[in-house]
């Protein structure tokens, strides 16, 4: 019998949903692409240019546009989505090497940052309405009035305005981190799914058995890679076990993240179809 679910453990940390609303914002870690992935084809079939404001997000639809916040300096810049990345749980965003730059991050592996949507191809960021123009009255001037001098009252104190206080800023959120590195004793949450969709996937490894299948499930989560899939073949002592990162609706895509994932985290992968019917 030939099971695929998505699988899913957690050491219990809260869930992310991603909205798709143009003026929501995200925070999580933003990477940026290593200078050999200079002139490599995109997920979207464009060639990425270190030089442009450019990034990767992963759900984000082709030529949507953010806005990206670096919470320890401030410093922003607006970007253009052009990949579909990164596959690192808790990082949002992934940033063309000018993008980072201008976000003061470069030297850093990663940085906490705010993601904003500015706008999608079926959502233009039309802005907020503009007011109408007030209308002006024009009056006559009326008659001076007479000035009556005041003698100043002497026993009154002279007013005192303090000075404006400046709030101080916010201390950064510090990125979750998960020390779960390998399946070793302890509680786990299991979540096991069919995915609804997609075709094709990359395999990163096969096991004769679940406990092997299991050890590299949690290695690769402990990475932060998510929608890790877990293929099991056959029954009993004959079964075996595939793992695989995706899945996606054809085979290009699962080709170029497979490439993907050797030039940027150095793991070796393959496209395989997804075979669902049950033996």
């Amino acid at each position: 019998m030939k099971l695929l679910v998505v699988l899913t453990l957690s050491s219990l940390l809260p869930g992310w949903v991603c909205a798709q609303l143009v003026g929501d914002t995200q925070s999580g870690l933003a990477s940026y692409y290593a200078t050999e992935y200079d002139g490599a084809e995109t997920a979207y079939g464009v060639v990425y240019d270190k030089t442009e404001l450019v990034a990767a997000h992963k759900t984000y639809p082709y030529n949507s546009t953010v806005r990206v916040r670096n919470e320890d300096n401030g410093r922003t810049v607006t970007v253009r989505i052009v990949d579909k990345g990164p596959f690192i749980r808790g990082r949002i965003i992934e940033l063309s090497e000018r993008a980072a730059r201008e976000l003061g991050m470069l030297g850093e592996r990663t940085a906490p940052v705010e993601v904003t949507l500015l706008s999608t191809p079926d959502q233009p960021n039309v802005g907020p309405p503009t007011a109408p123009e007030p209308r002006v009255e024009v009056r006559p001037d009326p008659p001076p009035r007479p000035v009556v001098e005041t003698p100043p009252a002497f026993d009154d104190p002279p007013a005192y305005d303090p000075p404006p206080t400046t709030p101080r800023p916010a201390a950064p959120t510090p990125p979750v981190r998960r020390p779960v590195a390998t399946f070793g004793p302890g509680i786990y949450k299991v979540v096991l799914d069919q995915p609804a969709r997609g075709q094709y996937g990359v395999q990163v490894g096969s096991y004769a058995s679940l406990e092997s299948a299991m050890e590299r499930v949690v290695q690769l989560q402990g990475q932060y890679f998510d929608d890790v899939l877990l293929h099991k073949l056959g029954r009993g002592t004959g079964a075996s076990y595939k793992v695989l990162l995706g899945p996606f609706d054809d085979q290009a895509s699962a080709q170029h993240y497979a490439r993907s994932l050797k030039q940027r985290y150095g793991i070796a992968g393959f496209a395989v179809e997804l075979d669902r019917s049950p033996r």
